[in-house]
Formats: structure tokens, sequence, C-alpha cells
């Protein structure tokens, strides 16, 4: 959607391994290891109850966004990456000091980038040709996981994601895997309805569902 190269998503996998609950001894938090301040910046507020760097929708769309930025700023979709890892300063401190913006160059200059990233670009490139040549590298037989298709319904604040998946005739475990960001598996206990995620064919019941019990519920 955001016109960017498909093989990026590699990144999620070196820092992740697509694990949308994947937690740093540093902090780094979800699929794209976003740090709590940049997080926030990039639309992905932390929460009590809602932590949206382990939503898998709005942190790829906050990764896209951010890639997109670095590329613009560098002009190079290597040294964009390697400013994902090490941060857009240390990128550019480095491609003035050196007089270089190739990536590969900075990167067989001694105490140019940290080591760290000399490998974090090149282990995301191999990961990308990895997943276009599956058969070439003895992974042919591995079953991919299906996909993880939600459709959002509202619900009412405070309410057990347990209590959705009832209405929804959904298992918790799918609730739970379609909504990792529910830090307590339940909406936030605030004024307004949140966004839940349901099984894509569920969808349609789960609504009526919750409507009729919204409807059943006492009043003051």
């Amino acid at each position: 959607k955001k016109s960017l190269p498909e093989d990026l998503a590699a990144l999620a996998m070196i820092e992740s391994s697509f694990t949308p609950e994947a937690r740093s001894p540093v902090g780094a938090l979800g699929m794209w290891q976003f740090m709590a301040a940049p997080g926030h910046i990039s639309g992905l507020p932390l929460a009590r109850w809602a932590d949206q760097r382990m939503n898998v929708t709005m942190s790829t769309e906050a990764a896209a966004d951010h890639l997109a930025d670095l590329h613009r700023r560098f002009g190079s979709w290597d040294l964009a990456m390697a400013s994902y890892n090490m941060g857009y300063g240390g990128v550019l401190q480095a491609v003035r000091r050196d007089n270089t913006n190739d990536y590969w160059a900075l990167s067989k200059l001694e105490g140019s980038l940290p080591w760290e990233t000399t490998l974090y670009v090149p282990k995301i490139l191999a990961a990308a040709v990895v997943s276009h040549n599956l058969a070439a590298f003895g992974f042919q037989d591995i079953a991919q996981d299906a996909a993880l298709e939600g459709e959002e319904v509202m619900v009412a604040p405070g309410t057990a994601l347990s209590d959705v998946a009832r209405a929804c005739n959904a298992t918790n475990d799918e609730l739970k895997a379609l909504n990792p960001e529910l830090r307590a598996q339940r909406t936030p206990p605030a004024q307004e309805d949140w966004p839940v995620k349901v099984p894509a064919s569920k969808a349609n019941g789960c609504k009526e569902s919750l409507a009729r019990a919204r409807k059943e519920q006492p009043t003051d």
C-alpha cells in the first residue's frame, strides 16, 4: 500500500522472527521492536491496558512510514535499514565523517558502524533471498502458518477477551493471537468502545451477539 519494497518484511524476521510479543533486553517491543518513546512518536501509544507496539497492523504501518522517511533522507535502502538499527543520527554522522553514503563502504571501515549494524543489513538481505528460494536452501517442505485474518468489531470498555470469544463462537487463543496489544486480555476500561479483531469469518455474527448482549445489560 505504501509502495515500499516487499522484501523489507524480512527486517521484521531479523528483529523478532515475526513475533508480535517479542521483547528485547533493553525494552524494545513488538514485531518491529519499537522502543517506547520512538513508538509513541510513530503513533504507537503505550498505556497500562494496551501497548500498540504489539498491534501487528499499526506497528507495521509505523515501521513502513519510518523506513520510508529514512529512505527519503539517505536515498538508499541499505542505509535506511542500517538507520533502523542504529538510529538516524549515528548513520548521518558516519556518512559525514567518512564522506560516503555507500553502506558497504562504511561497513568495511573500522570504527565507522557498530559491529551489530554491519551484520544487520546482510542478515535482512539474506532472509529475503532465502524467502524467494526456499527449495535451494532446503526449506521447500516447511509448512507455513495460516494467515491471521481478523476483522474489527467495537467492544464495550472493560470487556474480557474471553467474553468476546464466547460471543463470537471463537476460542480464547484466537482472540489473544489477533489482539496481542491488549495487555490484560480485556478492552481498556475507558468511556469509549474499543476495536477488537475477531476471526473474519465470524465478525457478522459477533457484532450481532455483542449488540444483543449490550441491550440485555441492566442500566443504572
